[in-house]
């Protein structure tokens, strides 16, 4: 006649073992555990690196060192994730020292391409985004298309 069920005060169980409280409670219990830690691996790779990885290096433009000033922008997958303003011509950072461009980043984001721009254009070289507290020199050299002709928007 099909499947027997059982009865008891709360409900209709199809599945005998769950009928008396501890082992319904030792179920739940599971069953909220599972949940519980795939939610948390999963949280793990949406952790923010810290302390962030750093970058310096040389920054070359159209052949001349960058002027002091020169304002230099880290993105991962077309996103600001830091910045950094030269202080002296042709460098950005320092190696020792305290001064990089500090790249902020997600665990699951480590090997991504960490793209440089200067004035909204893309540097040729590229880097990887690394562990926390590495630090990773970078040169960064500029090719800027609209030298010598006015640029059209």
């Amino acid at each position: 006649m099909g499947r027997k069920t059982l009865v008891d005060g709360k409900g209709i169980f199809p599945f005998p073992f769950i009928c008396d409280n501890m082992n319904r409670k030792k179920l739940i219990l599971l069953v909220l555990t599972v949940f519980l830690t795939a939610g948390i691996v999963g949280a793990q790779d949406q952790l923010p690196i810290n302390p962030a990885p750093g970058y310096y290096g040389n920054v070359i433009v159209n052949g001349q060192q960058a002027p002091p000033g020169t304002t230099i922008i880290a993105k991962i997958a077309g996103e600001e994730r830091g910045s950094i303003t030269t202080s002296v011509s042709g460098s950005y950072g320092d190696d020792p020292g305290p001064s990089k461009l500090w790249v902020t980043g997600y665990r699951n984001e480590i090997g991504s391409s960490v793209t440089f721009y200067m004035s909204s254009v893309a540097a040729q070289q590229t880097a990887n985004f690394t562990e926390a507290e590495t630090i990773n020199r970078v040169e960064s050299i500029l090719h800027n298309p609209f030298r010598g002709r006015t640029r059209r928007n």
